[in-house]
């Protein structure tokens, strides 16, 4: 599968904890564990799934230092914007 590479790395924390605060997470603070708590997780769980998610789905993980550094070029036409 082809992949974008990213012209700058992204912070994988940093990116879980966006999507933590999007409304669509419906992430509630009296329901779940803290913010800090849920990141930690799953940065940990991504990046101790680096080798199957570069393999099956072409993302790629800086394992050393949390980041992103590519991501799948699903289909020819839709590309991210550099």
């Amino acid at each position: 599968m082809a992949k974008f590479v990213l012209y700058k790395p992204l912070p994988i924390k940093e990116l879980l904890g966006l999507a933590l605060e999007h409304p669509d997470a419906h992430y509630n603070p009296n329901m779940h564990l803290p913010k800090a708590d849920l990141v930690s997780y799953y940065h940990q769980k991504l990046i101790t799934k680096s080798e199957m998610l570069l393999d099956y789905f072409s993302i790629e993980l800086d394992v050393e230092n949390g980041m992103l550094l590519s991501l799948p070029i699903v289909h020819e036409i839709i590309k991210p914007f550099p």
